[in-house]
């Protein structure tokens, strides 16, 4: 029986119980051994605790994936540093001795002229400049709480589930 089962199941039990209760003056020492058996098999607390562990071992995988994932973007930008800095002197030798083409077993190198670069060598007008336009979500929501009402937008009150 998952979570939400158990309490839909719960909220049966205590309608029973207290309906049982309003017709026997408030008693329920009868039901209290099913109620006591029901609460050791379908334990609400027993069910978020064991949701609680499986959360916690989900977090600590994704620490453990993310930390392996910095490690693996580590020894890859090693390696592409290697690659441009072998092609770099791969190019420079073969500039250097004027050659522009040559087999080399299941590799042909080539040294071909590229689209021409922009190198910018100073103070850029405004005119040349890009600007991303992207709303500031701060500022409108600091507008909003203040009571300023928006067409575009409005304040969405959520809710979260925060586990200790």
């Amino acid at each position: 029986m998952n979570l939400f089962e158990t309490i839909q199941e719960a909220r049966v039990l205590q309608n029973l119980v207290d309906t049982y209760a309003e017709n026997n003056e408030g008693d329920i020492t009868d039901v209290s051994m099913i109620i006591d058996s029901w609460a050791q098999e379908y334990s609400i607390e027993k069910k978020l605790e064991s949701i609680g562990y499986v959360l916690r071992e989900l977090e600590a995988q994704s620490e453990a994936m993310q930390k392996e994932e910095k490690r693996l973007k580590e020894k890859r930008q090693v390696n592409e540093a290697k690659v441009e800095r072998l092609k770099e002197w791969t190019k420079f030798c073969l500039e250097r001795n004027n050659i522009n083409k040559i087999c080399a077993g299941l590799f042909d190198f080539s040294i071909n002229k590229s689209q021409p670069t922009v190198q910018l060598t100073g103070d850029v007008p405004d005119e040349f400049m890009r600007i991303k336009k992207e709303p500031d979500k701060t500022l409108i929501a600091q507008k909003l709480k203040a009571g300023e009402e928006m067409e575009f937008a409005k304040l969405v009150h959520n809710t979260h589930l925060r586990i200790k």
